[in-house]
Formats: structure tokens, sequence, C-alpha cells
């Protein structure tokens, strides 16, 4: 657990810090791929767990972003999720980017169980050079599933390229 809010604290630190060594914002038909690691506690679970998720998106204009992701976590069967979704960006000419958004989500591969998901989240993009931020990104998860449904809250830190 120690380890855990170690590495929290300095993602989020990163993000706070890099700001003011970045160079650019978002604007209309840039196109974003990424890699994020993700750290998420289920409502009724004693423990939290990760995944990691590869992202991919489009401006229609300087503040929407319609994006996907795909994002899996492997342990004795492969589950992962699919989704798709949209962001609004403020402060679109910065060096650093707030934002919020939605998303839904459905669950693939060899698991048990079948997943819907849709998600809220905000976060926060840091430029750190005029094609590359550092997206942090807290978002909430409303599961349901077969027989049931539960929600999560998660942590997701990553990198991104803008072209």
């Amino acid at each position: 657990m120690m380890k855990n809010n170690l590495l929290l604290s300095v993602a989020v630190a990163g993000a706070i810090a890099i700001p003011s060594i970045s160079f650019a914002g978002t604007e209309a038909g840039d196109k974003t791929i990424g890699i994020f690691l993700n750290y998420s506690k289920m409502e009724d679970a004693d423990d939290a767990s990760g995944y990691g998720a590869i992202t991919a998106g489009y401006f229609i204009s300087d503040a929407i972003e319609i994006n996907g992701q795909f994002s899996t976590s492997i342990g004795e069967t492969m589950n992962g999720f699919v989704y798709g979704g949209a962001n609004y960006h403020f402060a679109t000419r910065s060096t650093t980017v707030p934002y919020v958004g939605t998303a839904y989500g459905q669950s693939v591969g060899d698991g048990d169980t079948d997943f819907s998901i849709i998600s809220v989240l905000g976060g926060l993009k840091s430029f750190v050079s005029e094609n590359v931020n550092i997206n942090t990104q807290l978002r909430y998860d409303d599961m349901s599933f077969t027989g049931g449904s539960t929600s999560q809250v998660g942590l997701n830190v990553g990198v991104e390229i803008q072209y």
C-alpha cells in the first residue's frame, strides 16, 4: 500500500510541476495516441487492482476530442474492455489543459462475466513538449453485469503523443 501511495504522489506532483516547462495545447484536427496505467478500487473490494490501456483520439474542434481505448488486465484469464467516449477540454491554448468526459465500455476476452461500463471522468493534460503530454485522469465507472452491478474509482496516468 505504501508503494502505491508513493506512486500516486509522484504522478500528482509531476502533473503539477511539469507545466512550467511545457509548450503546447489542443487544436482541431489533432490526433492522439497514448499508453496509460490504471490504479482502481471496486466498491466492495478489499484490494485495489491495476491495468494497462492504449488510447487513440481525434479533436473535432479545439475543445472536443472523440476517443477510443482498449484496456486489459492479465491474470489466469485475459479480460479487457473496449471504450468509446468524448472529452471536453478547457484552456485549450495552455500548456496545462483540464478536461471532463464520459465513455461507454464493453468487456471482451475470456472472462466469465460480461460487463457494460459507463464512465465519468476528469483530467489534466500537462504538455512537456509541443507534441507530448502527461495525462492524469480520475474516473468513476458504473459497471453492470449479469446478475448485478458495482462501481469503481480509478486513477489513470499516461503519456500521449499529439500530432
